[in-house]
């Protein structure tokens, strides 16, 4: 477990960098330059390069994903069960505020958790060193001591569905906020 904690936060750090070099923010570090000693993983870690960098690449989606979710908005669709749920947040308004739509009761409610975004709690749980972060076929699983198991799929660098790892809910996503649902808790209020 701490051998997957220090490969974590050296990781995070080498994502973190590369994000500031990319947005310019760095001046220091370059795209082509080999990560300083602090930033790479031990030595004697068992995973190998391309792992790292799958992992790597994955973590900037996760990044990626995140700025997107808080200059763009995001829709999740989700099912749980037999229900189904429309989650939505729209990043113009000054506070947070999301609606949470149940097609079963045709009903929609103010939500003020950001955790209930697949996308946020995947970035935030991935810089939490007490999280396991482990590369899928297709994006990323993340275990933890505070949320149920996850697992996020990756395309084209962003996350674009996920679910439970015990198949409790599953959900697909949408970087856009569904004006309509948001309507609903404006309208309540």
């Amino acid at each position: 477990m701490l051998k997957t904690q220090i490969k974590l936060l050296a990781t995070s750090a080498l994502v973190v960098a590369m994000f500031l070099g990319l947005a310019g923010c760095s001046a220091a570090i370059e795209p082509d330059s080999p990560p300083a000693a602090s930033e790479s993983a031990p030595e004697s870690s068992p995973e190998a390069p391309e792992e790292q960098d799958e992992l790597g690449e994955a973590l900037l989606a996760v990044e990626a994903s995140y700025a997107l979710f808080q200059s763009a908005g995001m829709t999740e669709t989700v099912m749980s069960g037999e229900d189904q749920y429309i989650l939505s947040y729209d990043p113009s308004n000054a506070e947070f505020v999301a609606a949470l739509y149940n097609f079963s009761f045709d009903q929609a409610i103010p939500v003020e958790e950001k955790e209930l975004f697949t996308v946020y709690a995947a970035w935030l749980y991935s810089q939490d060193g007490s999280s396991e972060v482990l590369v899928t076929p297709t994006g990323l699983s993340i275990t933890n001591d505070v949320s149920s198991p996850f697992e996020v799929v990756i395309q084209d660098g962003l996350i674009v569905s996920g679910g439970a790892l015990d198949g409790s809910w599953t959900g697909t996503f949408s970087y856009e906020p569904d004006f309509e649902i948001l309507a609903l808790i404006t309208d309540a209020g």
